[in-house]
């Protein structure tokens, strides 16, 4: 099919110039090549650079009457940025109403500004670009009113090129598509559906995402003098909450700074919960809700946290598995719920 040539054409010059791209990075790197310590990213801007560490290309193409390709976005989350062209013309002279939509919303559901195009089908348009942010947890929003051609479904079949069509443009690999399909840039950069809805089968012919099961929950064990535990993170995925419990009395008498801290930042708005303890101070006891979604992170320090049987702990509560830790270390949670340690200074 012409479609198939051109998407394979496009893959074969994406592949080539993201190979020459790492290609020349890991030069730069290698010329540069010294010995790095660990810093901890600021709770200031959480995301860093360690969101996205290699990221992806995708590429969606919006096609009207006589299969004319009329709008094109080039989805680029190793750059963080989303590149939606519109190509002078009208799309699809027989609807009077909207045709095709697509936007771009930040983690919160917010729309970039200018990154909102709706598109009716008998408007004559004439040609623009814009360049719009597409960062980790942002969200890019599709609609079509023909998406697989015509008014034919993918039960009945078609002859007519696919009129939207979203795809991986380094591996060439198709992503789910519908009348509205919702993506989401997950840690690591790939697109993946979030929600979709289909106007002609009445329900979604796609897998979404998996729920969070209750096997992604996690407990974090800060210990002090003799071991005793004195504060307990409980992490629960499911339903997206941590629970900060201070249990009384005094860390370790022998710490008159600082000894333990934990640290809740949200993906989009910056810090949310905070505890700190110095070692000589006598705490209550209490317990502290903080909200927590995939994309957040939760920094965790610790002046002795391989002492004795271990005064930190952090681990999977289903699996019973350790995650690794440190002095000072930092997880973020992924969109399938598991906590992932992104920075450890040993």
């Amino acid at each position: 099919m012409k479609y198939e040539s051109s998407a394979a054409s496009f893959a074969k010059t994406a592949l080539s110039a993201f190979c020459g791209f790492v290609m020349s990075f890991a030069a730069i790197g290698a010329a540069h090549a010294t010995v790095v310590t660990p810093v901890s990213p600021s709770p200031a801007s959480p995301c860093m650079s360690a969101c996205v560490p290699v990221g992806g290309l995708y590429r969606v193409e919006f096609r009207g009457l006589g299969d004319k390709l009329f709008l094109v976005a080039d989805l680029n989350t190793a750059s963080q940025v989303a590149n939606i062209r519109m190509f002078a013309g009208q799309p699809h002279s027989y609807f009077q109403n909207e045709y095709a939509s697509i936007k771009v919303e930040n983690a919160a559901g917010v729309v970039y500004p200018g990154c909102y195009k709706s598109i009716i089908g008998s408007v004559k348009y004439p040609a623009s670009s814009v360049n719009c942010p597409l960062r980790m947890g942002d969200f890019v929003s599709i609609t079509h009113q023909e998406p697989y051609g015509g008014y034919a479904t993918p039960l009945t079949g078609t002859t007519s090129l696919q009129r939207l069509h979203v795809f991986d443009a380094l591996s060439g690999l198709i992503l789910p598509k519908a009348n509205t399909v919702r993506y989401q840039v997950a840690p690591g950069g790939a697109l993946v559906p979030f929600s979709s809805s289909d106007a002609y089968i009445a329900s979604t012919p796609y897998p979404t995402p998996s729920p969070i099961g209750p096997a992604k929950a996690y407990r974090i064990e800060f210990r002090g003098l003799g071991n005793t535990p004195f504060m307990l993170a409980n992490l629960d995925m499911t339903n997206r909450l941590m629970s900060i419990q201070t249990n009384y009395g005094q860390p370790h008498p022998y710490f008159k700074q600082e000894y333990a801290s934990i640290t809740v930042d949200s993906a989009t708005m910056g810090r949310v919960c905070h505890r700190s303890f110095v070692g000589n101070q006598t705490y209550q006891a209490g317990v502290q809700n903080c909200p927590f979604f995939p994309g957040d992170f939760v920094t965790v320090k610790h002046l002795e946290p391989y002492e004795s049987i271990g005064r930190l702990q952090v681990y999977d509560t289903y699996f019973i598995s350790m995650l690794p830790r440190g002095h000072v270390a930092r997880y973020q949670a992924g969109f399938d719920g598991i906590l992932r340690a992104v920075s450890i200074i040993p």
